[in-house]
């Protein structure tokens, strides 16, 4: 087996050769979506005659990124690429495969909804037919065709012998019309909802694009040989995310943690029966950092404004007549800036391991099926199970409801990219939150929802002030807080209180804070932001007491009290 070159840039035999032109139809192998595109890979397998052949590759997706486009290929004889080249190609209808395919359906089903009402119609006439013979008379039957009846002749009296057949006739005639219509009816309806279903399935993936690209390859064959072609390129408009099932069992603190994906893609390409990789690397066509420039600082220039005089004109005059001189003027005494770098290259992407330092791949298992459109598809990465510290949280301040947390290391190997994340508590679905991005050994922390058990009370003391006086040249003002926490489970229970004290913004106010010291203080490097830990014991009541004293000058006025 031979191996065809990659893409080359140029012509490799005469373009003034008549070439044989070959179309051939390829079909999506291969698909490695990346959090906003995705890698096609397409095969094609050509009889290749010998000589200098023209293989065209049509339908391909208008909005492929040209520069990512690779061919490549296999054969038994020795065969060589010269150049390709990619044409618009405008239909007159839909390109993409399941978007032609409804709306030829809809055309169908509405031609017969025609057929049924012209059947409807053509029993209407026959009724208006019989009431018009009502009179017994001699009345002209309507066309087959629905067109309108002749006009009758002068209607003729029955005799009084035959009324009870006739009457017989025209009772079985309107019967069997009123049917016919009462039939049509239905089908319409039927009809109409079927059709109204195409259409929203339609709505799902209807693009409205008649344009495509073809490839166009110029091969040579020394001799008759089957050649198997692989094209790859990059597309947008697809892409994948995460999302994360955490089921928390409370009893013994395991927290089984489910990686989900979901794929999307609306490319104007159908995906049917394909080998999916999910990757988290993300292709860009800037794949070099930005350049830095000197960055310098300076005094504005002095600018001097006064008013226009006769001298002005000399050097208006002077500046037309010394372009140099103006420039020197504009000229900023900071350094010139350096001129902008060279173009450079763009670089090549390389394909990644399926794990790796800088990326990890997940291999869909089986073959997926996902059309374009707004439709998507979920499938499962993977389920860890890891081991969590359950404690009660609140801010009792704000929000006084214990809340179960938990923080548990993660231990995957493959990093966890942000997401959202659907929580359980016991079997039961308790709300839904965001997961932060984490690497392997970062600690994830999530919520579980209230715990209605435990009861918190928070309730803020009458503030206190120092009056004014003759020997005080401060003022003082404290406030006190007390924080009740009831548990009644029949065990302890470990609870985490929040809450922010002020922070000085100014050397002339003084604050001490009072009551019991808090065990973690600055927490995520906010100033103020403090947390009480304690354990409450089972139907034991604690109260958490603290507060703080703000001390300033006199005759000031604070803010952010």
């Amino acid at each position: 087996m031979k191996t065809v070159g990659l893409l080359a840039l140029t012509l490799l035999f005469s373009p003034l050769a008549a070439f044989a032109a070959i179309q051939a139809d390829s079909s999506i192998s291969t698909v490695t979506v990346y959090p906003d595109s995705a890698r096609v890979t397409r095969i094609a397998k050509i009889a290749l005659p010998a000589g200098e052949n023209q293989v065209l590759l049509p339908n391909l997706p208008l909005s492929l990124d040209e520069a990512s486009l690779r061919v490549s290929g296999e054969s038994a004889e020795s065969v060589a690429l010269g150049s390709v080249q990619l044409e618009q190609a405008v239909s007159a209808d839909a390109v993409q495969a399941r978007e032609k395919q409804l709306h030829d359906e809809i055309d169908d089903w509405k031609r017969k909804r025609q057929e049924v009402l012209d059947a409807k119609t053509r029993a209407e006439q026959q009724i208006e037919f019989i009431r018009a013979a009502g009179g017994l008379g001699v009345a002209a039957a309507p066309a087959e065709d629905g067109a309108p009846a002749p006009a009758a002749p002068a209607a003729k009296p029955l005799p009084m012998d035959q009324w009870q057949a006739a009457w017989q006739t025209l009772e079985a005639a309107t019967a069997t019309a009123q049917t016919k219509v009462r039939d049509a009816d239905k089908t319409i309806a039927e009809f109409d909802k079927g059709i109204a279903q195409l259409e929203a399935q339609l709505a799902q993936v209807a693009t409205g694009n008649t344009t495509s690209r073809t490839a166009t390859l110029h091969v040579k064959s020394d001799k008759p040989t089957e050649l198997n072609l692989t094209l790859l390129y990059q597309i947008p408009q697809a892409g994948w995310k995460p999302v994360y099932d955490a089921e928390l069992n409370s009893e013994d603190g395991k927290l089984n943690l489910k990686t989900q994906a979901e794929i999307r893609q609306t490319t104007g390409e159908d995906w049917s029966n394909v080998a999916v990789t999910l990757s988290t690397l993300r292709p860009t066509s800037n794949a070099a950092l930005p350049e830095l420039d000197s960055w310098v600082i300076d005094f504005e220039k002095e600018r001097i404004y006064r008013a226009a005089s006769v001298e002005d004109e000399g050097v208006v005059k002077s500046m037309v007549e010394a372009p140099e001189q103006m420039a020197e003027m504009a000229a900023a005494p900071a350094a010139a800036p350096a001129p902008p770098p060279a173009p450079k290259p763009m670089a090549v992407m390389e394909s990644a391991l399926t794990t790796g330092d800088y990326n990890a791949e997940y291999k869909v298992p089986g073959a997926l099926t996902l059309a374009s459109g707004n439709d998507s598809r979920r499938v499962t990465l993977e389920s860890r199970q890891l081991e969590s510290k359950l404690a009660l949280s609140s801010v009792p301040r704000l929000d006084p409801r214990a809340v179960l947390t938990s923080k548990a290391v993660y231990t995957g190997e493959a990093p966890l990219i942000p997401g959202a994340v659907s929580l359980y508590r016991d079997g039961s679905f308790v709300g839904s939150s965001d997961l932060p991005p984490l690497q392997k050994g970062e600690e994830m922390k999530l919520s579980f929802g209230e715990d209605d058990r435990v009861k918190i009370k928070f309730n803020a003391l009458p503030e206190k002030t120092t009056e004014k006086g003759l020997l005080t040249t401060r003022e003082n003002r404290e406030r006190q807080y007390e924080v009740t926490v009831e548990n009644h489970h029949d065990n302890d229970r470990s609870v985490v209180l929040y809450d922010t004290l002020p922070v000085s913004a100014h050397e002339d106010i003084k604050i001490t804070v009072s009551g019991e010291k808090p065990q973690q203080n600055d927490i995520d490097g906010k100033k103020g932001v403090v947390a009480w830990e304690r354990e409450v014991g089972d139907g034991e009541k604690l109260i958490l007491k603290y507060g703080y004293a703000v001390s300033y000058p006199q005759g000031k006025d604070l803010s952010g009290l």
